[in-house]
């Protein structure tokens, strides 16, 4: 080899890692630079994601709520009434003042109560047993207590008691199903 070729190769060596190294570390340089901005994305879309989905959860389970809210006024009004319904000796004014106060309560609470029906019916958590507690739950509510005389009241007032409490079940078994929905993904990685 002569000194003109090894001066050659020395130059086009010198050449090459004086344009092509700057060039492949700003390549290389580039590249990182968008990976770290699609990570960086990618945690921010499942951050705001999460977060709109425990605010609709606290939505739903504020709805949900409501009924609650409103099983426990009633249970605090008609639990004052509940040892003088228990005894036998129950005047008809007090029982008059519980039929009218489960009334009320039915009136008040019918659109709720078909509400949570048709959202357990919609996510598909009735079973057979569900499906005889709703049949139980619309027989309840939906009898005339004004034609009740007062030795039915005890028995009206037990299935009363026993269908919210199934109303308490239903509410419970859709916020859980609910959150299963929208955290299962969250929860299981």
């Amino acid at each position: 080899m002569k000194a003109e070729d090894t001066t050659f190769y020395s130059d086009l060596f010198k050449l090459i890692r004086d344009v092509w190294s700057p060039t492949i570390v700003a390549l290389v340089s580039y590249f990182m630079y968008r990976l770290n901005l699609k990570i960086k994305e990618v945690e921010i879309k499942g951050q705001t994601t999460l977060k709109a989905r425990e605010l609709m959860f606290n939505a739903y389970q504020q709805r949900l709520g409501k009924l609650n809210e409103d099983i426990r006024e009633f249970a605090e009004s008609i639990g004052k009434y509940d040892a003088t319904l228990l005894s036998n000796d129950g005047k008809d004014e007090t029982i008059k003042d519980i039929l009218e106060l489960i009334s009320n309560f039915i009136g008040y609470c019918r659109h709720s109560i078909d509400s949570l029906i048709d959202e357990v019916k919609k996510h598909g958590l009735l079973d057979e047993r569900r499906e005889r507690h709703v049949e139980f739950i619309r027989k309840v509510f939906s009898m005339d207590l004004a034609k009740m005389s007062p030795e039915e009241t005890r028995d009206i007032y037990q299935k009363f008691v026993r269908g919210i409490l199934m109303l308490i079940s239903f509410e419970a078994d859709l916020v859980e199903k609910k959150q299963k929905e929208l955290f299962s993904k969250y929860l299981n990685d």
